[in-house]
C-alpha cells in the first residue's frame, strides 16, 4: 500500500502539515523532541501473530451493491478445516454488519447454527466437534453497512459525484489492515490466506473489478447483471477487492495475460501514458526474480476519493484520483513510482505475505525497493539515487521524533507501522544488504525466498535464512541491528593524505543513546593517479584510524561513495578543492553537498554552480539553480545563456520552471513579452506559473486566458484558473465555482473553496454572494480539520459582506443561514 509516504503533491503535502491532528504547532509546542525519541511508552502495547485455529481454505461471495442506500447485501459460504482437533466454537471477524442466518452447509441443505454477535465477531457453535481431518461450509447471510463505522476504516466507501445525489456513482473497497471483515465474514488476518470467488450483482450500466478473471456476466430482468469473478491462488483477505462504477477499460496484454487499465471515460486517452510500461514492468519484474508473475491477469484502476495512495490488491490494484492525469500534466511528472511500487507487492506481499503486521516491512520494504529497481532498470542510476536520496530524506525525518526497529511488536494501532521506517528506511537497509553481499547472492536469495514460501505467511527470519543459504554468511548481526533493531549510525571522517598513504580517521555516535554502536562494512574509494581502489574495510569502535597504500599516489578519497549505508555522514569539505574533486564524485548525494558546502562559502568559486547546471541528476541541477536564484549578483552573460539552454523542452519542467524564475529578472523591459511567451508553455507548472505573473502586468488579459481554461479536466489548470478568479474575477465567473463544486470532492474541493472564500470578498453582488452560499448548503460538505477550517474562512467572509450590507432583521435573518456552514 502507498500512503503518500512520498511527498508527490505539494498541496496534498501542506494540508497534512497544517491541518492534521498532529499539527505543525503542536508538534514544535507540545512534543518535546529528546522525550519523543527516548520514551515509546505511548505506544506500548504488545502484539504478537494471530494463533490459527482453523484454516480458512475458500471464500464464496454472493453480493449485491446497493448504491442508493450504500449497503452491501451478501451471502458467504466458508470453507473451512481445524488446526487442531476437538474444536467446536469459531470465531469470524464482521464489523457492524446485519447478520441475518448462520448455517452449516450439508449437500443442498443447511442447517441453522447458534451465534452470538457484538458487532465486531461472530462467536459460532458448531453442530458437532471437529478434527483437523474435516472440512466443513459454513453459510453467512449479512448486511455490510458502512456508514455504521465510525473513525476507522470501514472497508466499502461509496462515492457519489454531489453530497446530494441520490444514487453513489462509485463503490469501492479497501481491506488493509482489518477493513475486510467490514464488507465480507472472514478471518481478518495476514496469516490466513484463501482461494475466492464473487459474484457481484450491480447495476448493468456499471463496470465492476475484482480480484481474478472475469469468467462471466450475467444479465437480469431488473436492469441488473452479475459478474462472475474467481481466483484460484490463496491470497489473504485482506487483498480481496471490489470496485464498481462508470469506467472506460483500455486493454494492454502481457504474454497470454491480460493487462487493463480501469479510467473514467475523459481521461482515457491518457491511460496508456499514465499506465503502458506496466507490461515492461511484468517482464523486468519477473525476469529480474526468476519467477514469471503468478497472478492470472492484472488490472489497475482509478478511484475517486481513495483513502490513500494506491493499494496491491491482488491482480487488481486501486490508485488515488490524483492519478487521473492529463498528458499536459505527464509532462511534468508522474507517478510511475507508485505504479512499480504496487506490482512490485505481487511478489513481496501478495505472493509472500507478512505473518503479521509486526513484520510488514516484508511487504513494504521490498515495494518501496521495487521502485529503485525499476528505476535503476528502466531511467539509469542517476534516476535511482535520487529516489533512495529521498527515501532517506524521509526517514531521517521521521527519526527526529521517532525511531524504531523495522520488526516492531509494540504499537498502538496496525495503522502505526506504515511508515518511513517499514518503508523508505527497509528500502535502504535492503540496498545496503544487496551492496553487502552482491547482485549475484542478493537476487538468488530473493529467488530461494519466493519459491520456498510462495501463498505462504512469513516472519522476517525467513527472511535472514534465505540470504544465509544463498551466500553461505551468518547474519544474524545484519538482522539483529537492522530490522530488530531501532535507530542508526552517524559517522563523521575525514583524512589525511601522504604521497601513497592516506590515514583515515573514522568517528561512529549513534542516533539515541539507547542504540549501541553498529559493525558496518564500509567501501571506501582511494583515487591514485592513474588507477582507482575501491577497499572495504569494517567499522566496530567509536573511533578508528584506516591506514591506506597504494602504490601509486593518491588524490583523492570517498568512504562509502555510493551512499549505501542507511545512515548519516558527515564529512568536511573544503571548498578550495571542490571543482578538483567534482569529478569523483559518485553519487548524487555528495554531488548536492559539495553545492551545499559552496553555497554557504563567500569565496566560493561560481563556475561549479554554472557546471553543474548541466549535471546529468535533476537534483543537483536543481540545487546549482538554487545559488543564482538566492544570491543577488548580476549574472554572467555566460550564465544566461546556459539558463536559457536550460529553457528548452527536453529539460525537466521543474528545472525549466527555475530556470524562467531566474531568466525574467534578466528580461528588463522584455518580462511581460517574455511572460506571455511561457504562459503557452506545454508544462502545466510553467504556464500556470506564467498565468499568475501576468496578472502583475495585464490584468486583463490574465482573466482571458483563465476564462478560456475553466472548463480544462487538467486538475492543476483548474486550481489555477481559481487562484486568478479568486484575484481577478468578476460576477460573470461565478460559474465556475458552482460548476467546480459539482465536480469535486475532499481536498480538492476544499483548495478551490478557499480561493471562493477570496473571490466573494472582492465581490460586491448580493446575488452573487446568496447564489455561492445557498449552493455551499446544499453540499452537506464532510465535517473534517481541514473543511472546518475552510467553513469557518468562508463564513467570516460572508459575514464580513453582510454586515456591511444589511441592518437590523434582515441582517439577522441572513446571518442565521451562515449558522448552517
Amino acid at each position: 500500500m502507498n500512503l503518500f509516504n512520498k511527498s508527490h503533491n505539494l498541496f496534498i503535502c501542506l494540508v497534512a502539515l497544517m491541518f492534521s491532528c498532529r499539527s505543525i504547532g503542536e508538534l514544535g509546542n507540545s512534543r518535546d523532541k529528546n522525550k519523543a525519541l527516548n520514551s515509546n511508552n505511548a505506544r506500548e502495547v504488545k502484539m504478537k501473530s494471530q494463533n490459527r485455529f482453523f484454516d480458512l481454505l475458500h471464500t464464496k461471495l454472493q453480493l449485491k451493491i446497493d448504491l442508493k442506500n450504500e449497503k452491501l447485501q451478501g451471502e458467504a459460504l466458508l470453507k473451512l478445516k481445524p488446526y487442531a482437533n476437538n474444536v467446536k466454537q469459531l470465531i469470524i471477524d464482521a464489523k457492524f454488519m446485519d447478520i441475518n442466518s448462520v448455517g452449516l452447509v450439508i449437500g443442498n441443505q443447511k442447517k441453522a447454527l447458534r451465534f452470538q454477535y457484538d458487532s465486531l465477531q461472530l462467536e459460532i457453535s458448531l453442530d458437532k466437534t471437529y478434527s483437523n481431518e474435516e472440512e466443513f461450509l459454513i453459510y453467512i447471510d449479512y448486511t455490510s453497512i458502512p456508514a455504521r463505522i465510525k473513525d476507522q476504516d470501514r472497508g466499502l466507501y461509496f462515492i457519489k459525484k454531489k453530497k446530494k445525489d441520490a444514487y453513489a456513482y462509485q463503490a469501492w473497497t479497501q481491506g488493509e489492515t482489518d477493513g475486510a471483515s467490514c464488507w465480507f465474514p472472514t478471518i481478518d488476518q495476514p496469516n490466513e490466506r484463501c482461494t475466492q470467488e464473487i459474484y457481484l450483482t450491480l447495476p448493468d450500466s456499471l463496470v465492476s473489478l475484482s480480484n481474478g478473471k472475469l469468467v462471466y456476466k450475467s444479465s437480469n430482468q431488473d436492469g441488473t447483471r452479475t459478474d462472475y469473478w474467481k481466483q484460484d491462488l490463496s491470497h489473504a483477505p485482506y487483498l480481496f477487492m471490489i470496485a464498481v462504477g462508470e469506467f472506460k477499460i483500455i486493454k494492454d496484454q502481457w504474454g497470454d495475460k491480460p493487462v487493463w487499465y480501469y479510467i473514467e471515460d475523459e481521461f482515457s486517452d491518457y491511460a496508456l501514458d499514465i499506465f503502458g510500461n506496466t507490461p515492461e514492468m511484468l517482464s523486468f519484474f519477473s525476469e529480474l526474480l526468476d519467477y514469471p508473475y503468478p497472478w492470472g491477469k492484472y488490472s489497475q484502476i482509478i478511484v475517486r476519493d481513495f483513502v490513500s495512495g494506491a493499494m496491491e490488491n491482488t491482480s487488481a490494484t486501486v490508485f488515488f484520483d490524483g492519478m487521473l492525469m492529463t498528458d499536459k500534466e505527464l509532462l511534468d511528472g508522474n507517478y510511475e513510482d507508485i505504479i512499480a511500487h504496487e506490482l512490485f507487492h505481487h511478489w513481496f506481499g501478495n505472493l509472500v505475505t507478512c505473518e503479521s503486521w509486526s513484520h510488514i516491512a516484508l511487504n513494504e520494504s521490498f515495494a518501496t525497493y521495487g521502485e529503485y529497481l525499476w528505476f535503476e532498470y528502466k531511467y539509469g542510476i542517476i534516476k535511482a539515487q535520487e529516489l533512495m536520496l529521498r527515501n532517506k530524506r524521509h526517514y531521517f525525518e521521521d527519526s527526529e521524533f521517532v525511531q524504531y526497529p523495522l520488526v516492531r511488536h509494540s504499537y498502538l494501532t496496525t495503522d502505526d507501522v506504515f511508515d518511513a521506517h517499514s518503508y523508505e528506511k527497509g528500502a535502504m537497509i535492503l540496498h545496503f544488504l544487496r551492496n553487502y553481499l552482491g547482485d549475484e547472492v542478493f537476487f538468488t536469495a530473493l529467488k530461494r525466498y519466493l519459491k520456498a514460501h510462495q501463498f505462504k505467511s512469513v516472519e522476517t527470519h525467513e527472511l535472514r535464512l534465505a540470504f544465509e543459504e544463498a551466500s553461505g554468511k551468518d547474519l544474524n548481526w545484519f538482522f539483529d541491528q537492522w530490522f530488530f533493531s531501532h535507530g542508526h549510525p552517524i559517522i563523521d571522517w575525514h583524512y589525511e593524505i601522504n604521497n601513497n598513504e592516506v590515514l583515515v580517521y573514522v568517528e561512529q555516535t549513534t542516533s539515541r543513546t539507547d542504540v549501541p554502536l553498529f559493525h558496518v562494512p564500509i567501501d571506501i574509494k582511494v583515487k591514485c593517479i592513474d588507477t582507482s581502489y575501491i577497499d572495504r574495510l569494517w567499522l566496530y569502535t567509536s573511533d578508528t584510524v584506516f591506514n591506506l597504500n597504494k602504490s601509486s599516489e593518491i588524490s583523492f578519497v570517498n568512504l562509502d561513495p555510493f551512499r549505501t549505508i542507511p545512515g548519516i555522514l558527515n564529512k568536511p569539505v573544503n571548498h578550495q578543492v571542490i571543482n578538483d574533486h567534482w569529478q569523483y564524485l559518485d553519487h548524487v548525494e555528495d554531488r548536492i553537498n559539495y553545492l551545499d558546502v559552496a553555497m554557504n562559502l563567500k569565496e566560493t568559486d561560481a563556475d561549479i554552480f554554472y557546471n553543474s547546471m548541466l549535471d546529468s541528476s535533476k537534483q543537483v541541477t536543481l540545487k546549482a539553480l538554487s545559488y543564482y536564484n538566492e544570491n543577488v549578483f548580476e549574472l554572467t552573460e555566460k550564465a544566461i545563456v546556459r539558463l536559457k539552454t536550460l529553457l528548452t523542452k527536453d529539460k525537466p519542467s521543474e528545472v525549466r520552471l527555475k530556470a524562467a524564475r531566474i531568466l525574467l529578472n534578466t528580461q528588463n523591459n522584455r518580462k511581460e513579452e517574455f511572460i506571455n511567451q511561457l504562459a503557452k508553455d506545454p508544462s502545466v507548472i510553467i504556464s500556470n506559473w506564467a498565468l499568475i505573473k501576468m496578472s502583475e502586468y495585464d490584468t486583463t488579459k490574465t482573466l482571458n486566458i483563465a476564462r478560456q481554461k475553466q472548463n480544462t479536466i487538467t486538475l492543476s489548470e483548474v486550481f489555477c484558473v481559481s487562484e486568478v478568479f479568486s484575484k481577478l474575477g468578476s460576477i460573470r465567473d461565478v460559474g465556475f465555482y458552482i460548476k467546480a463544486m459539482d465536480t469535486y470532492s475532499s481536498w480538492k474541493l476544499g483548495r478551490i473553496m478557499s480561493d471562493m472564500s477570496n473571490y466573494i470578498s472582492i465581490i460586491e453582488d448580493k446575488k452573487v454572494v446568496d447564489r455561492l452560499l445557498n449552493k455551499v448548503l446544499d453540499l452537506k460538505v464532510d465535517e473534517g480539520i481541514y473543511m472546518s477550517y475552510i467553513m469557518s474562512s468562508l463564513k467570516e467572509t460572508i459575514l464580513d459582506k453582510y454586515k456591511k450590507w444589511y441592518k437590523g432583521e434582515v441582517f439577522k435573518r441572513k446571518s442565521a443561514l451562515l449558522d448552517e456552514l
